[in-house]
């Protein structure tokens, strides 16, 4: 995904480390808050 597409654009090493932690959380946290949301709703709503 996001570490494949900054390698074809040449980013150095020293960055990779960082740009795969970055594209974990953003893989981990945006289908989090959109549970998170579905779950406000529906506990709100009872």
């Amino acid at each position: 995904g996001l570490s494949s597409s900054t390698q074809s654009l040449g980013t150095n090493n020293k960055y990779s480390s960082t740009i795969n932690k970055i594209s974990y959380a953003f893989g981990i946290g945006i289908p989090a808050g959109f549970c998170f949301i579905a779950l406000f709703h529906f506990f709100t709503h009872l």
